[in-house]
């Protein structure tokens, strides 16, 4: 079945001027966020900005091989950039204020980069959660701890393009790049909420109760547009909006239908379903029962021993985890044991859950 690139070797002689901005053109540059820019991209708002074609060039002289994403992200970013960049249709887009951070005291993964449109909007992509440990621990903050320093960053840097920029604004992620998109475009000032068009959450989590019960996410959750996968893990976590958009995938399981590329496209739009499966409907109660059950000092708590098991098998990141199979299963095993019942089986829990990402 077709995706997204596919899309592009059909649709990309059309430019965006012929055929407006749709939902491919966004997960498209949700996905270019994960490509590295530095070197040739600076983080400044106010610099000048680089054709994406030669983004492709500087990159393809970095990573004659292609860039290594890690053990969960797609190598198919690279073949992305490549036919992107070489199409008519993004042949003048442009790349702006690329950011990576990663922080392990303050529990930190962001990352994004701006993309100029020919029509002088811009596409402000936050990057999902990538090979880091850290990346997948400040996911679990978002049950207990709000906002996240990511969350915090969105805002900050959503902000410096607005007023770098006086365009029109489209955001957008994958994963938890999909939640930075929403946050950033909720708890940003009126004065740019006001140029938002719109802010695509691609599978990324939702938020908890208290906050899309606030001021300030029901004035801006219209802008919000949620694309999920029919049986979605990650993008049911939390509370989902009411502008939900099912999409088909042909990968099966949730976890395996979280790559976009496993996404169907039918000319410029996804294949739309009718609804979630039953598995997504059980993904999303066994989370909203975890939810329920316990306080936000427990989440925390929980979070903290998941990953000392995971420190305990002498990992940082998930290809770090995956090369040493037998040693990291061991040391979790091991440092499991001494548990209570509910924490060990939580714990297992979330575990496997990255060993299903890692290994399939």
């Amino acid at each position: 079945m077709p995706n997204m690139l596919d899309y592009i070797r059909w649709r990309g002689d059309i430019p965006l001027s012929s055929s407006p901005f749709n939902e491919i053109d966004n997960i498209i540059f949700s996905m270019l966020s994960f490509i590295d820019y530095s070197g040739i991209i600076t983080e400044s708002a106010s610099s000048s900005p680089v054709r994406l074609s030669d983004c492709l060039d500087y990159h393809r002289e970095k990573y004659p091989s292609g860039q290594d994403f890690g053990a969960i992200i797609p190598k198919d970013n690279n073949a992305l950039l490549s036919l992107a960049a070489g199409s008519k249709r993004f042949e003048d887009t442009y790349v702006l204020a690329y950011r990576d951070e990663i922080d392990e005291n303050e529990v930190k993964q962001f990352a994004a980069v701006t993309f100029i449109l020919p029509d002088n909007s811009v596409y402000v992509a936050f990057r999902g959660t990538d090979d880091t440990f850290v990346g997948w621990k400040e996911d679990l903050a978002m049950s207990y701890g709000f906002p996240t320093a990511s969350q915090r960053a969105s805002v900050e840097y959503l902000s410096q393009i607005a007023e770098n920029h006086r365009g029109k604004i489209r955001l957008g992620g994958h994963s938890k790049g999909g939640n930075l998109a929403a946050y950033a475009a909720v708890f940003s000032p009126e004065t740019i909420r006001d140029r938002i068009i719109t802010a695509y959450n691609n599978d990324g989590p939702g938020f908890m109760k208290d906050i899309i019960s606030s001021p300030e996410y029901l004035a801006g959750k219209d802008k919000i547009y949620t694309i999920v996968p029919q049986s979605s893990l990650v993008g049911m976590l939390f509370e989902t909006t009411e502008n939900l958009h099912v999409i088909e995938s042909t990968a099966h399981g949730g976890a395996n239908q979280h790559t976009p590329y496993s996404w169907v496209v039918l000319g410029a739009a996804f294949n739309h379903l009718d609804s979630i499966t039953d598995e997504g409907r059980r993904n999303d109660s066994v989370f909203d029962q975890w939810i329920a059950g316990s306080t936000p000092e427990e989440r925390e708590k929980f979070t903290d021993t998941v990953f000392s098991v995971l420190e305990a098998a002498g990992s940082k990141t998930l290809t770090d985890f995956g090369a040493n199979k037998l040693r990291n299963v061991t040391a979790i095993m091991k440092a499991i044991a001494g548990f209570d019942k509910a924490t060990r089986d939580n714990a297992l829990m979330f575990v496997k859950r990255l060993i299903e990402a890692i290994w399939g």
